[in-house]
């Protein structure tokens, strides 16, 4: 596992992030087990300063072309983010309790400047159908990377830490500081 990087000088990101908490439907007890009732949904936006130079477009191309790079733990089964392929995610989650650990996502990319993963493996800490979005976009003369997550029959150990301490913002904030990293080594102007 990576270790995490001290915020590079400058302002390289600052985050907001909005919470709307929201109880899981029934359905997915039968589903899931007793262990999998929670749900979270989130907003994080994350300014680019210090790459403002570049295209949104510019810095979605070096998101999807390596991955390994940018997320601050490991994506196995796809070197590159293409339309349709299946990843397997390892948790940054630390300590998660009932074994919902690693999972398989199917990518969409939904525009030029998108990459959507759907939980399609029923052995994530979030339910099939799950989804988490990485969107650029351009605010002013700033790019911004937004992650958005809608996330239901969830390990309630996950969804009580970012429901109540915002704990998400971890390993994004991370992520923005490999992000900007990568595209300084292989954006193209």
């Amino acid at each position: 596992m990576k270790a995490q990087p001290a915020p590079p000088p400058g302002n390289l990101v600052k985050g907001s992030t909005s919470f709307q908490r929201q109880a899981g439907p029934a359905t997915y007890l039968n589903q899931r087990g007793w262990h999998q009732i929670g749900s979270y949904k989130y907003e994080q936006r994350y300014p680019l300063i210090d790459i403002q130079e570049y295209s949104a477009a510019a810095i979605t191309k070096v998101f999807r072309e390596h991955p390994k790079e940018i997320f601050p733990f490991p994506v196995e089964g796809c070197a590159t983010f293409t339309e349709g392929a299946t990843c397997r995610l390892k948790s940054a989650h630390p300590v998660i309790l009932f074994g919902d650990r690693d999972g398989t996502v199917r990518v969409n990319l939904k525009s030029e400047t998108n990459v959507t993963f759907t939980v399609v493996s029923n052995d994530y800490f979030d339910a099939p159908g799950s989804t988490i979005s990485f969107d650029i976009v351009q605010r002013g003369d700033v790019p911004v990377l937004t992650q958005t997550a809608d996330a239901h029959g969830t390990n309630p150990i996950i969804s009580l830490g970012i429901n109540t301490t915002g704990q998400q913002w971890i390993p994004w904030f991370t992520q923005a500081a490999y992000l900007t990293s990568a595209v300084k080594k292989y954006g193209e102007k």
